[in-house]
Parts: structure tokens; sequence; C-alpha cells
């Protein structure tokens, strides 16, 4: 055996064992003979397990209405409700790539139940610790939920814990100094998970944008970000990186950055041809930063007229 976890809400609990998994039906009671009743488990998986006693847990994906497991092995991150679901929840991950040479034995996937996403934090040069956010609260078309990372981490285990109607977050030290931090109390990062000055790192790329259809190249003049004007006036980098697949090539990609105050600044003078574009929005300072709540985009298509979206 290597973890446990709850599931079928709360009523089922799943044994792990490193290449499969089974569901215990009956817990003993002090009454019972004094030797282990074979007939009460069951196969959940004959080939998903967990790669340590750390890579298991339970959330609830619907706020309480259930609970479900969730599991790390060598194949990637995967749920279950102990009967008849089982789904493999890092399908648009890279995994091999990105866990090749990384032992995950004294990883830690944990719940956190405020943010509504698992958090998976695992070892990656000996000395470097990382972690992955899977956001179950808002998933993706086909089920599977949003993923970010991999993002530094400061921390080689963490707790979440409800005191008195309130999630708090607690971390322990990546080094050997045992420190102990709070989590989500402050702007500034104490683990200095990745720098030695606090720094929280925010960077996102949103995918590829074809303003007018595949292959068909456009003049983008303008983009609108749109952040929440309830925060700081914020100073953050934008970059649009533009892309073409016909014609002069040679320089593309091509990316043009500007410095954007959050509150004051009302758009990005582009002006590039392209096909497509990406955006990419990234903050790295020890202040805390408003959301990002989207944007609005002007493209000329060389044929005339205007396009926007």
């Amino acid at each position: 055996m290597i973890s446990g976890a709850l599931a079928n809400g709360g009523r089922s609990l799943i044994i792990y064992f490193t290449s499969y998994t089974m569901l215990v039906t009956y817990l003993p009671q002090a009454s019972d003979p004094g030797r282990f009743d074979a007939r009460v488990k069951e196969y959940v998986s004959d080939r998903r397990g967990a790669a340590g006693r750390f890579c298991a847990t339970s959330f609830s994906p619907d706020d309480g209405a259930s609970t479900m497991a969730a599991a790390v092995d060598s194949l990637g991150l995967w749920v279950t409700d102990g009967v008849g679901v089982l789904k493999n929840w890092s399908a648009d991950l890279d995994w091999a790539t990105y866990f090749a040479g990384v032992s995950l034995t004294t990883a830690q996937l944990i719940d956190n139940p405020e943010l509504r996403r698992l958090e998976f934090a695992y070892n990656s040069t000996g000395t470097t610790w990382r972690e992955f956010h899977f956001f179950y609260g808002e998933m993706k078309e086909g089920g599977l939920p949003k993923i970010s990372g991999p993002h530094p981490a400061g921390y080689r285990c963490k707790h979440y814990a409800n005191h008195s109607g309130t999630w708090l977050g607690w971390s322990g030290d990546k080094s050997s100094a045992g420190y102990v931090f709070t989590e989500r109390q402050q702007a500034s990062d104490a683990a200095n998970g990745y720098d030695s000055n606090g720094t929280v790192p925010f960077d996102v790329e949103i995918g590829d944008v074809y303003p007018v259809g595949l292959d068909k190249h456009v003049l983008l003049t303008q983009l609108y970000p749109k952040f929440d004007a309830d925060g700081t006036d914020k100073a953050v980098t934008i970059d649009v990186i533009f892309n073409r697949s016909n014609g002069k090539t040679t320089d593309y990609p091509l990316t043009v950055s500007k410095t954007f105050n959050t509150n004051t600044d009302k758009d990005v003078f582009a002006r590039r041809l392209c096909d497509r574009f990406r955006v990419r929005v990234k903050d790295y300072t020890a202040t805390a930063m408003p959301s990002v709540l989207g944007g609005e985009y002007v493209a000329r298509p060389l044929s005339g007229g205007w396009q926007g979206g």
C-alpha cells in the first residue's frame, strides 16, 4: 500500500499501490475476527496507482455535494469516484516530457478548496521545487481541468484548513531550515520560491488567435487589455507575439512588448502583419496585481474592411 483517499461522497476508501488501485468496501470493526476478509476489496484500476505516499487526495468538484479521489502516478493525474468514474485529468499535458528523470516519490498532491484547484508540488532538480495547478472549478470542454504551470515553489509540503469559516493555508520550507509559511495572507512570497526578493511571478499566455482564418493575413493595429479596475494601478509587461505561415517569415515570430498601466492605459498599439498572434501578460514583482478580465483587438484584413474580436 502506498497511499489512500476517500471517494463516493466519503463512503468509499480508495487504496493506492504503485501500479494498481483497489476499493475497500468494508472497514474492519472491533468485533470482527482477527484477520482481514479479502472479499471486501475490488479493483478500481489494474494499471493506475500513486507514485508516493503524499500523491493522493480527496476533493469535492461540486462544492461539497460529492467526494472524488485524485492521485498522481508515472502516467499523470487521474481521478475516480471509486465506483464507475475513472478519468485522466492530465491528458492535455505532456507528462512524459515534464517529468522525464523526475522522481515523484516525495511529491505532494493537495486540494485547495478556496481556489477550487488541485496543487501538485514536486522536486524537479534535487534543489528546485515546482508545482502544477489543476483548476476543477471551471472545466474545459470535454470535462478536463484548466492547467497552469510549472510554477516555482518555495515549499515542499502544504496544508489547507477551514478556521472560523475562513480557508487558511500553511506550507513547509523546501530547505532544511524548517520554516513554516502562511499561504495567501500577503502579497509577497515569504518562501522565496522565485527569488530571494519575495517575488510572486505572474506569467500567462493565451493560445494562437486567427482573426480571419488559417493563412489569411491581417494588419493587427491595436489591443485593448481589460484588468480589474478596483486594484492599484500596476505597470505590467504585455507581449504581442505575431506569426505568419506564408510570405516573408524570416523575421517571425515577431514580438512587440509594451509596459501597460492597468488602470490608466487604454490600448497597446501593435500595427504588425500576421495571420495569427498570441498575447502574454507578465509581472515579476512582490506587490499584488489586479485580475486579468480579458481583452479586445482590432485587425484590418488585407482585402479591406475591419475585423474585431
